[in-house]
């Protein structure tokens, strides 16, 4: 799904002045925001709701952030979840909540209904400007999601920003370059030791490679090494014709392939290729007999539902009948 720019996002916001010019008076806008036609982002700003409806929810936060920044009466500092959506970083389970920000002191800090404000040091070089806003370096904002947010949402918005900065092909593998981003995350950790949230960031940091294609395959590599599989993403494996196929994760040791489906998959037409969702669902079922032909290791597939919560991935693991992991070294097909 193409993600707007940011100029088509801003556009959308409107001022009061703008509905009066319009036609609208003063009784039309608090009618139409009454009716739920027009939405009150921040004083003197709106939105039309429906103009809302076709924007993922990454997209609906960047439109409050935007609103947010035109008020404020100094340049403030947009970080946490608000930060990764300007960084273009997908939000996992994101519904709504109002823009975060940093400020480094404690003077007249206060949460408002449209803003969420966070009391941290930060440096001139944790600093980046994105669509005129200023807002958390990309390192920073990693650092404050793994420390702060959801584990899911960290090693989601990790393995996404790796990725930005350190594209490879499919399969791969990380390069040098994203070893050393990563380690650096780890030190910075490190001279935090005993801060809030600093071990369990530094597990999330560790476990990001770049090698996920979706936020949900992300998710269940954390779902995996959690419970002490050991893993490996995007293994090739061989397919029809001398080409490749690459498998999401290997629980290595198990003569175990998983692959993982979104919804998306069988019901977006810009994912399907043309094809209906019967023929996805085919075309997917001929792939795994192939492979597990090719093989002679069992492939299994998960989604949303198996991955939501870890207590629905451990039912999924028993039903499925995954063996217990063990300690194993890394292998190739």
């Amino acid at each position: 799904m193409r993600r707007r720019d940011i100029q088509e996002l801003r556009m959308l916001i409107l001022t009061r002045s703008e509905l009066l010019l319009s036609g609208l008076k003063e009784r039309g806008i608090a009618r139409q925001v009454r009716d739920g036609v027009l939405l009150r982002l921040t004083k003197g700003l709106y939105v039309v709701a429906e103009s809302l409806q076709s924007l993922t929810p990454e997209e609906r936060h960047l439109v409050m952030v935007f609103a947010v920044a035109t008020t404020m009466r100094t340049e403030s500092l947009f970080s946490s979840y608000s930060a990764a959506a300007l960084w273009g970083l997908p939000l996992y389970e994101f519904r709504a909540a109002p823009p975060q920000t940093l400020v480094s002191h404690t003077v007249n800090v206060s949460n408002t209904r449209t803003v969420v404000r966070r009391v941290a040091h930060y440096s001139d070089a944790e600093v980046a400007k994105i669509g005129g806003v200023y807002c958390t370096s990309l390192p920073r904002t990693i650092l404050d999601l793994a420390r702060l947010d959801t584990p899911e949402r960290a090693i989601a918005c990790a393995d996404a920003a790796m990725s930005l900065l350190f594209p490879v092909d499919r399969g791969a593998g990380m390069s040098d370059a994203a070893q050393v981003w990563r380690q650096e995350l780890l030190d910075q950790l490190g001279r935090e030791r005993g801060g809030r949230g600093v071990r369990r960031a530094a597990n999330v940091i560790r476990l990001a490679d770049g090698s996920a294609d979706s936020p949900l395959e992300s998710v269940a590599r954390l779902r995996f090494v959690s419970h002490g599989y050991a893993v490996a993403s995007q293994v090739e494996v061989p397919a029809p014709g001398g080409h490749r196929y690459h498998i999401d994760l290997e629980l290595l040791g198990l003569g175990i392939f998983c692959e993982v489906d979104g919804k998306q998959k069988y019901t977006e037409p810009e994912f399907r290729g043309g094809l209906t969702a019967e023929e996805v669902v085919f075309r997917e079922k001929k792939r795994a007999e192939w492979i597990e032909n090719k093989t002679r290791k069992r492939v299994h597939r998960l989604g949303y539902a198996e991955l939501r919560t870890p207590a629905t991935f451990t039912r999924w693991l028993r039903d499925a009948r995954i063996p217990a992991p063990r300690a194993v070294a890394a292998e190739t097909v």
